[in-house]
């Protein structure tokens, strides 16, 4: 007769998870640490919030005629900058299709990895996001804006990710960057940020997309499993403050956008106030 080993049959059904609801922890999203082992069974025990998707218009952009102080210019420059890698990017990572309609909102990240921008750019079609901005100033458009994508966890079935490379300071002044000692310390590029603001007016003006809000990932589920089914839990420090106080807080006052900044679906983040209004002498 074989013996029953009830540890081992409980150890194996604990690695197992509930994969369900399991979004995939892909090789550019690094913003991420385990949970402490004694929270794990509280945190397995806790049911999964119910998901309720924003209303699809929250916010009226002006007309492109407006008058808009602050408006960035679509220059020859910044259409020199794209780089189609649409069909080269990894088809496998378009996990299903949504419609154009649905699509309310950009969700702002940061790579969490410091690169040149000769390897950001050769690498850029692996990046699991929308477009990719890169330090020298490229728009890597890298999956059609109708591709679900487990880029931004609960926002993935409403919005556009925007990736800026680079692993960039959370909290002002904090010196809290994302493992620096292995993937370097640094910040926005001005050519970044510009071609941030860039992007959001194209997609609203020239592209017609329904964009209503501009969300961080720090707003979105925090926590979630990794294909070992062992519980993760996202850092706060996604797309970190210059990101957000530079791009997502000028996208509000020129492109009337809706930022929700005490907004989040699950077990996501509120935006910090120092992230809104950094310290003059940091800034």
């Amino acid at each position: 007769m074989f013996g029953f080993n009830l540890q081992a049959l409980l150890h194996f059904l604990r690695i197992q998870g509930d994969w369900s609801d399991r979004e995939e922890a892909e090789p550019e999203d690094e913003v991420l640490d385990e949970i402490p082992k004694a929270t794990v069974a509280a945190v397995s025990a806790t049911p999964a919030p119910l998901v309720v998707p924003p209303p699809p218009t929250l916010g009226t952009p002006p007309p492109p005629t407006a008058s808009m102080p602050g408006r960035v210019v679509l220059d020859d420059g910044f259409f020199e900058s794209i780089v189609d890698n649409r069909d080269i990017a990894p088809k496998d990572k378009r996990k299903k299709r949504r419609k154009l309609s649905d699509i309310t909102a950009v969700v702002l990240h940061q790579t969490a990895a410091q690169r040149s921008q000769e390897n950001a750019l050769r690498k850029s079609k692996n990046v699991t996001c929308h477009i990719l901005i890169t330090p020298g100033g490229n728009v890597c458009l890298n999956h059609p804006w109708e591709a679900y994508l487990y880029a931004a966890d609960l926002f993935n079935s409403f919005s556009i990710s925007i990736e800026f490379t680079g692993n960039f300071e959370g909290h002002p002044g904090k010196g809290d960057w994302y493992k620096p000692e292995k993937f370097g310390r640094g910040e926005p590029t001005d050519i970044q940020i510009l071609r941030g603001k860039q992007v959001l007016q194209w997609l609203i003006y020239e592209e017609n997309l329904g964009i209503t809000m501009v969300l961080a990932h720090r707003q979105a589920r925090t926590k979630r499993k990794n294909k070992n089914g062992r519980w993760k839990v996202a850092k706060v420090l996604d797309p970190g403050w210059r990101i957000y106080s530079t791009v997502a807080m000028w996208a509000e006052r020129v492109l009337n956008l809706d930022r929700r900044p005490q907004w989040t679906l699950g077990n996501g983040a509120t935006i910090p106030g120092v992230w809104e209004e950094p310290p003059s002498d940091i800034a």
